[in-house]
């Protein structure tokens, strides 16, 4: 599976972090304008009431009818602005004229008889205009007086402009701050995996220990990942090498008598000395088969193979009874009585069928090599509360000091015969422990002989394979 370069983890949460930060930005920046621009409405509202009001102490009931007189210099000091136009109207309670200009915009209908003082919008000549109105009561029954007072938005305008200038300058800026902030925390909070890379950058194809380095919670599983495949690659890594150790040791000195033979054989003219040195080379071939056999099982079965993915349930029973027939020719030429013991099935385990027969066979070849001429060797199966598989002879027996040293590689008993190179009990143990079984070396029946048994956990109830 192909990387993408230009994929970046720091690019990505930048991305997913700015976003909502510009959007909430923008939405504070709309708030604060629209609060602002409420405020600045709200106080050029109070001035247009204060004006009203002005207005309004001028009307004078003269004989019941009201009346509004000024003179030319309050007119016009009350109309002055530089910037926007000033309207007002007194009007009766039947909407005529009594003061003032006669074009503002007619009262909405449901402001006509609600509370005083009340604001509303209109057009003037093409213009906008913010409309407010006051109503006053007559003394003595007389007809009620409206007063209004209109004002064209033009301040309005140009300050909600500078409102929205200096929040958009305040807005900017803070989000050039969240980005510099967010860019420098993550930078911050990314330096671990920084110093990880590092470590691992570091590390020599030799050096398979755990990273130490010093990570947030959640980037701990990774590591925890990393590290369990660190210590499986040093396990395969040190069954390669233990491999390569065994081989060396076991196959130097068959190779050369093989070589020293085959060059005898080839100088010999006498033919039976001829034959006699391709004997012995057959021999050394032999030897050579047989333990290279059995340096190739102590490989599959080391807990870091892979043999644990090809486990299945199996009938240990009768994984039993095959390999046994199979031995039994064997087992006549060597003058030994091989029998089975147990049931023909329904002793469930779950293993690699293969390795269990390699277990077995080289538990009934050890015990064929080192028994007695006319011995009897019994191999027997028990499936209950666990699966137990046991091979049981009537040989000399194991001393109780070394009947743990057995199970070491190339280990022999000092003295002891057969053809063996110490490797078939270590290859039961390593086949065992891949098993999750244990294994132990015990007196026979009668304290005579050697029993070699091994107790399986229990499997699940399935199918055989």
């Amino acid at each position: 599976m192909s990387l993408n370069a230009r994929f970046s983890l720091r690019r990505q949460l930048v991305t997913r972090l700015l976003w909502p930060v510009l959007v909430l930005v923008a939405v504070a920046g709309i708030l604060a304008y629209s609060i602002g621009l409420h405020f600045a409405n709200l106080a050029y509202d109070r001035w247009m009431y204060d004006s009203a009001r002005a207005l309004a102490h001028q009307v004078r009931w003269i004989d019941g009818s009201p009346k509004v007189t000024l003179p030319q210099a309050a007119i016009e000091m009350f109309e002055w602005d530089d910037i926007d136009r000033i309207y007002y109207a007194v009007t009766g309670a039947a909407g005529e004229p009594i003061y003032g200009f006669d074009g503002l915009p007619e009262l909405p209908a449901a402001l006509r008889s609600g509370m005083s003082p009340a604001y509303y919008d209109g057009m003037i000549d093409g213009r906008t205009v913010r409309i407010v109105v006051l109503r006053l009561p007559a003394p003595g029954g007389a007809e009620a007086v409206t007063v209004r007072v209109a004002e064209t938005s033009a301040k309005r305008n140009i300050l909600a402009k500078e409102i929205l200038l200096e929040v958009l300058v305040y807005q900017a800026l803070l989000a050039g701050a969240a980005s510099l902030l967010i860019w420098a925390g993550i930078r911050s909070g990314l330096q671990p995996l920084a110093k990880l890379a590092e470590e691992i950058m570091a590390r020599t194809p030799a050096d398979l220990g755990p990273l130490l380095a010093d990570v947030p919670q959640e980037v701990r599983p990774l590591v925890h990942s990393l590290n369990d495949l660190l210590t499986r690659l040093e396990a395969t890594q040190a069954a390669q090498k233990r491999f390569i150790a065994d081989a060396s040791h076991q196959l130097r000195t068959p190779l050369s008598a093989l070589q020293i033979q085959a060059e005898r054989a080839s100088r010999e003219n006498d033919p039976d000395a001829r034959a006699e040195a391709l004997r012995r080379v057959n021999a050394s071939i032999t030897r050579i088969t047989h333990v290279t056999h059995q340096l190739l099982t102590l490989a599959r079965a080391d807990p870091a193979s892979e043999a644990r993915q090809r486990f299945a349930p199996i009938d240990l029973a009768r994984v039993a009874r095959e390999v046994t027939t199979e031995w039994v020719p064997i087992a006549l030429t060597r003058g030994v009585d091989l029998g089975y013991t147990g049931p023909e099935t329904g002793a469930p385990v779950f293993g690699e069928a293969q390795m269990l027969k390699e277990l077995l066979g080289n538990l009934i070849d050890n015990a064929l090599q080192y028994n007695y001429d006319g011995g009897r060797v019994t191999v027997g199966v028990a499936a209950a509360p666990a699966a137990i598989l046991f091979v049981e002879d009537d040989g000399p027996g194991i001393p109780p000091e070394a009947r743990e040293k057995v199970f070491e590689r190339f280990f022999r008993l000092p003295g002891s015969g057969g053809r063996g190179c110490g490797l078939g009990l270590a290859i039961v143990k390593e086949i065992s422990q891949l098993h999750d079984a244990v294994v132990l070396a015990e007196p026979g029946d009668g304290g005579h002989g050697t029993r070699v048994k091994i107790t399986f956990k229990s499997a699940p109830a399935q199918s055989f394979s």
